[in-house]
């Protein structure tokens, strides 16, 4: 990943690849989801984006790395998941944040290809992108409650809500409670059922 610096602390550009390539392949190379269904390796231009900072607000555009409740890199293989969005988020002070976003396309972690999210959902065919709204208030490592609501329009939208409480009892020893809740509702054409 190559980023630059913020050019009059109102711009920055960055640029990433990834790829994976099989050294030895076994009966079902596809399986690991290291590499394509079809065992073959890949390669990609995943993170190609500039961001544009004015004041307390700072917009992110085109292929990023994105990480919500249900839209994110699912880090979990050498590829993460990639996203073609247009994002905006709103940091008027250290203990609130809020935050929009269009998700046009995604690149799941055996693909080189950004596909539409509703394609990605499982309804080919159809291009769909996802609009999302958020916001979080106080402190992610201490006592906060936050929410995102993600639409993806004719298909579904994702309602989700938590709230943490930490109580730190001694040095070294915390407690940490967490509520979750998510609703999620088809919408509009109802595309998947």
């Amino acid at each position: 990943m190559l980023t630059s610096g913020w050019w009059r602390d109102t711009l920055q550009l960055g640029i990433g690849g990834y790829t994976t390539h099989p050294l030895a392949t076994g009966r079902d190379p596809g399986a690991t989801g290291l590499l394509r269904p079809d065992g073959d390796g890949l390669s990609v231009l995943g993170q190609v984006w500039g961001k544009l900072r004015v004041g307390v607000a700072t917009a992110t555009l085109f292929r990023q790395e994105i990480e919500l409740p249900f839209i994110n890199g699912d880090d979990t293989r050498m590829i993460p998941n990639m996203f073609e969005a247009y994002r905006l988020d709103i940091k008027p002070s250290d203990v609130f944040r809020l935050g929009f976003a269009y998700v046009t396309r995604e690149k799941t972690k055996t693909s080189a290809e950004f596909r539409p999210m509703s394609e990605v959902a499982g309804v080919p065919g159809v291009d769909r992108g996802t609009s999302v709204v958020g916001f979080l208030l106080g402190a992610k490592d201490a006592t906060y409650i936050g929410a995102v609501d993600e639409l993806t329009w004719d298909l579904l939208n994702i309602a989700y809500v938590e709230a943490s409480k930490t109580w730190r009892l001694s040095n070294g020893f915390e407690l940490r409670g967490e509520l979750q809740f998510i609703d999620q509702q088809s919408v509009g054409h109802e595309l998947l059922g």
